[in-house]
């Protein structure tokens, strides 16, 4: 897609094909949330269900992650409300990996994302765990998530923890608009 013309996500099939599947093939490519969608269920529990009944609650999110491909794109979630994620990898995020990418106007709500730590650990972030080349995230809401990480690598492997990016590297990043 292209900024006139993105690709529209309307199901949670095509929201976890872009956040955490597509991979390269997003390079410089623009995609955005359908405008009748105002929010995505990831678990089928209620908007209000905690972090913590939802990282106790099953696999969730878990089924649809892939610990694939890194998003290069723009994602424009147009005000949708993604929320019910469960995420546990070597990084967990609504997008696991984004490299040279956008994200606006998203809010992600009453989630659970962690990283059981070890040598391949990368971090853990609400909106993208781990992070490469420039990254903007903007006019995004995080809310109620709980946000996780333990180091079992005896020290040697540094696993980070952000509310927005959990692992930012040593590239600058920008953040606007964010609560």
């Amino acid at each position: 897609g292209t900024a006139e013309h993105p690709y529209i996500i309307s199901t949670a099939a095509q929201l976890v094909y872009v956040t955490s599947i597509v991979g390269r093939d997003s390079a410089g490519k623009y995609y955005k949330v359908d405008d009748s969608v105002g929010a995505f269920n990831m678990l089928n529990y209620a908007l209000g269900t905690t972090a913590q009944e939802i990282k106790d609650g099953g696999p969730g999110w878990q089924r649809y992650y892939k610990e694939g491909g890194e998003f290069q794109g723009t994602f424009d979630g147009n005000g949708v409300i993604i929320y019910g994620i469960s995420a546990k990898g070597n990084a967990g995020g609504l997008f696991r990996k984004a490299n040279n990418a956008t994200i606006k106007n998203v809010s992600v709500q009453s989630s659970s994302f962690s990283t059981s730590g070890g040598s391949d650990a990368k971090g853990v972030g609400a909106i993208v765990a781990w992070a490469t080349g420039t990254i903007t995230v903007e006019n995004c809401e995080i809310k109620n998530c709980y946000l996780w990480a333990e180091n079992k690598s005896g020290g040697s492997q540094t696993v980070t923890i952000g509310s927005v990016i959990g692992n930012g590297g040593s590239t600058g990043h920008t953040i606007k608009n964010v609560l």
